[in-house]
């Protein structure tokens, strides 16, 4: 009987470690709003001329390189989750994301933490990316510099639904190129003002060089 009793024990215990050792889940409500990140595919490929995407597709020279569950602080990442991407969702994925390996990598980077399936959070970044109405930043053969708030302007001009208290821009040092426009948005993927970590690593350069798209 003793013997039965430590048997049940150690057995309990087992069981406890691997509940404990479990990756963290995030739910859809363990966030506050997205992050719909875009970058400026010139000087992404200026700056890691391997990256997958300088071989993928670009709209106006710009590409998406995700949808960012956020909080204000300590934004969760790599949530775990043994979800198999599939090769038709890969395929599927193509007009977007240059490679098996971005998909993939965008998953457990921001998919994993959204409370949805693989299916269901690519079709929200394609439906979040397709809402955005992208302006020519750089359609010309030269580099050009224009001041942050022109960035910002150009993308509300084109999207009355769309405010400035919206977007942040990140940028590069030494020179200050443009790097990411971030389009905070809801859950239902409306305009969401931007907070905390988010508006805390913007550009703080008053100008930024926008690399030509040619």
């Amino acid at each position: 009987m003793r013997w039965a009793v430590l048997l049940l024990v150690v057995l309990q215990v087992g069981a406890a470690s691997k509940v404990s050792a479990a990756p963290r889940q995030v739910t859809g409500a363990g966030f506050n709003y997205y992050v719909l990140s875009l970058y400026w595919l010139p000087t992404l490929c200026l700056e890691s001329p391997s990256a997958d995407e300088c071989g993928g597709p670009s709209r106006n020279g710009i590409i998406v390189r995700g949808l960012r569950p956020v909080l204000d602080w300590n934004s969760p990442t790599n949530c775990g989750g043994g979800d198999i991407i599939s090769d038709s969702l890969i395929a599927s994925l193509r007009d977007l994301m240059a490679t098996r390996r971005v998909v993939e990598r965008e998953w457990m980077e921001h998919g994993s933490c959204s409370g949805e399936s693989p299916e269901r959070f690519f079709a929200l970044l394609r439906q979040a990316y397709d809402s955005v109405s992208l302006p020519h930043l750089n359609d010309g053969g030269a580099d050009v510099t224009q001041t942050i708030h022109q960035v910002t302007k150009a993308f509300t001009n084109r999207d009355p639904g769309l405010f400035a208290q919206a977007i942040s821009l990140t940028c590069s040092a030494n020179p200050a190129r443009l790097q990411e426009v971030r389009i905070c948005v809801s859950k239902n993927l409306a305009s969401n003002y931007c907070t905390g970590e988010t508006i805390r690593s913007s550009c703080t350069t008053l100008n930024i060089q926008i690399p030509s798209a040619r």
